[in-house]
This record gives structure tokens, sequence and C-alpha cells, in this order.
């Protein structure tokens, strides 16, 4: 027995091999080996969890730091200070969770990577069976997320008018800035629209059906209004020059930007309308002519 706690020693008395136990200090195992608990809880702090068979249990008790946290040898991305939260992280974290709050709970997870180019940093990965199909407000799917406010009496409160369910910032002119928003009480997405430029210098009608001849995969009937239309706003060229859709892939299919579409559907509204009140003034000079050719003796 050492005076400072208990030592057990193993591989015939060598004091190199083994586990030790010091009073006040670290657990070490010599050499480096699998801990296995063949069953129960291994609960740090505390004495485990009512709803716990097998598991883990970390009490912070009234700790303010990191809870968790994960590194690695092979990771060095120079963050420390720049992160959000209370705390710090350190060059070797690749993920950490502390409280969002010290006295509200809550969870911030963070993940780390280097700045180098190439690897995405956070990725989550769902394998499971056949997908929901509906199109209801109570459809699912493979990746399901849930949020509700409560009032601290174990009771669910339902969203209040504007609630905001969701939230996307980026880092943006040296500040945090939001660039979605999902409402919680009706659905209602918004999307930042600061950089949406205007096409009006365009043939935004013709843009938009240029659009739906590109984006449908069927149903499309084409008339002389098509055969008309002006080459330089036909195919989908003329949607990557004006910003609405991106690269074509292997399989020829693109993606298309949300905000620059809307401006499109939206100056081709604005267009038709003009060409209909030039009509209309038309006809209504027309209209004058023959009322006075009518009116003549």
């Amino acid at each position: 027995m050492a005076s400072n706690g208990i030592q057990y020693v193993g591989g015939g008395g060598a004091t190199v091999d083994g586990i030790t136990v010091v009073s006040g200090g670290d657990i070490t195992i010599t050499p480096p080996a699998n801990t296995v608990i063949a069953s129960g809880i291994l609960a740090i702090n505390d004495l485990g969890h009512g709803s716990m068979t097998t598991g883990i249990v970390i009490n912070h008790r009234t700790a303010t730091n990191l809870v968790f946290a994960l590194k690695s040898d092979l990771v060095d991305h120079g963050l420390s200070t720049a992160t959000f939260g209370g705390n710090d992280a350190e060059t070797d974290d690749f993920m950490s969770f502390e409280m969002a709050s010290p006295t509200g709970g809550g969870l911030t997870l963070k993940v780390l990577g280097t700045a180098a180019a190439g690897p995405v940093p956070f990725s989550v990965q769902v394998y499971g069976g056949v997908a929901q199909t509906t199109d209801t407000p109570s459809s699912l799917g493979l990746i399901h997320l849930f949020a509700a406010e409560h009032d601290g009496s174990n009771n669910l409160s339902n969203a209040n008018t504007n609630d905001n369910l969701f939230c996307i910032q980026s880092w943006s002119g040296g500040a945090a800035v939001t660039r979605l928003i999902l409402k919680g009480d009706d659905g209602e997405l918004h999307l930042g629209v600061a950089t949406t430029v205007g096409l009006d210098a365009e043939d935004d009608v013709a843009l938009v059906r240029t659009m739906q001849k590109e984006t449908a995969i069927r149903g499309i009937v084409l008339d002389k209004y098509d055969r008309l239309m002006s080459p330089i706003y036909a195919n989908y060229e003329s949607l990557k020059r004006i910003g609405v859709v991106g690269e074509k892939d292997e399989k020829g299919q693109f993606l298309f930007r949300v905000q620059p579409r809307f401006a499109l559907n939206e100056g081709a509204i604005w267009q038709l309308h003009t060409r209909l009140e030039d009509t209309r003034k038309e006809l209504g000079a027309m209209k004058l002519i023959l009322e006075e050719r009518n009116a003549r003796p």
C-alpha cells in the first residue's frame, strides 16, 4: 500500500505495470489498455440517472466550463479565443460540449477544424429505412429536428406569433449576420436579400419561360411564342449568365438560387404590367379616334 493511496501492481511485482490509484489524484493504467465496464452506469460526480440502465452520466455541478471535449494530436487549427461562448477552445480540440447558459442550461456544441480547403468540418450522416412521402403537418423525414418552448412546469407551450424556430448565421463583415429564419407558428421562411440584383435590363418574361423549360421534366408545350423568343434568352446559358442557376453536373442537373429567381419573377410581373399599360393606352387612343370618326355627320 502506498503512503498516498492504494496501489495495485501486477506483472510479478513490477511497479511499472498495473493500476495505480492516487488519493486525490489520477488513476493510471500502465501499460495503456482498454477499460471495460461489463454493465451498469459510469457516473462522474453523480450516482446515476433514474432513466438510465447502461450509459454515462456527467454531473457538472457548479462548473460552467466545458463538460466534454474531443482532441487529436493530428489537429492544430489555431482557434482559441475567436470562438463564441464563455469558454475558449484549445488548438487540438475538434469537438466540445458546454452549457449554453450557466444558469439556463442548454447545450453549445462546437466543431472545430483547420483552415485548409477541402475537408467538411461537420457532417451528419443518417442511414435508415423507407422515408415517409406524405406532405402534412405531421410528416417526418429521415432527419427530424424538433423544438418547443415550455412553461417551466413540465408543460410544452405553443409557438407564439412570429417566434423564430430555426436560424442560420454566418460571419460576414466582422459580425454574426442572420441569413435564414424559419418561423415556428406558421412555417414562414425568411431569407436574406442584401445581395439581390435587379434584372430590369433583361427580358425577364422570356427568362422565366426558359427557366420553366430548363427545369421541367415533362408537361411543357412549345408554341409560336417560344419560336419567336430571342436566342440570347432561350437556353441554360442565359440563366447562368444572370446568376439564377449554378453549374451543371455530369448528369446535366443544376441548382437554382432562390433570391435571384424571386427577382426574376417579380421583374417579369412588372414588365408584363408595363406592356399591358402601353397596350391599354394605345387601345384608348384608338378608341378615341374611332369615337371621333363615328361622331362625324
